[in-house]
């Protein structure tokens, strides 16, 4: 009984670390923060501004050598790990980053290594301020560690630092209620004939 549970416990943890094998996926950097986030024709593009922007690379390592079997990585989705309430996953991901990987030769795809924009997240408006933390789910099938495509995830860590409005910010926007607020009364004020 003991030797099953070691013989089980090793094929588990080999299955684990299979796919982080073939494929790795890496932030740079892995903080955004709120504001500045990302441009807002960069969000209304792929989503709803405000977004911040995780750019990165995704290496395909599957490299054993078959050419004439290259089991292809598929990237399909991202979800998050928490904080859903919160933040959104936008259109970044099936926009520009490719679905299909190749580690072992260029004769199926070309792409082995991708670098830019990865993951776009919206922010919700009611959003408090503060720091969070989670891990954006990448989904996908294929590679050396998955040969039947019947599906496995892999996990980066990713910080979101939502701050508070910049002073001048709040400054302006002071003033812009002050000037409607004095427009408002000059309005009202009954006329002497």
């Amino acid at each position: 009984m003991k030797s099953l549970l070691i013989t089980f416990s090793a094929l588990l943890a080999m299955s684990g670390t299979a796919f982080g094998d073939d494929i790795t996926i890496t932030f740079s950097p892995a903080t955004e923060s709120y504001p500045p986030g990302a441009d807002t024709a960069t969000c209304e593009a792929t989503g709803v501004a405000p977004c911040v922007v995780f750019a990165g690379t995704i290496t395909d390592n599957d490299t054993d050598g078959t050419a004439d079997n290259p089991n292809l990585i598929y990237l399909t989705g991202i979800t998050l790990s928490a904080y859903s309430e919160y933040f959104t996953v936008d259109n970044t991901f099936s926009s520009d980053v490719p679905g299909a990987f190749e580690g072992d030769s260029d004769d199926y795809v070309t792409i082995n290594t991708y670098s830019g924009p990865i993951m776009g997240l919206d922010i919700a408006p009611d959003t408090p301020v503060g720091t969070y933390t989670a891990e954006a789910v990448f989904e996908g099938a294929g590679g050396d560690g998955d040969p039947d495509y019947n599906g496995f995830t892999e996990d980066v860590s990713f910080t979101v630092d939502v701050l508070a409005p910049e002073p001048a910010t709040g400054g302006l926007l002071l003033a812009g209620l002050f000037v409607a607020l004095a427009a408002s009364r000059r309005l009202r004020r009954p006329r002497t004939c």
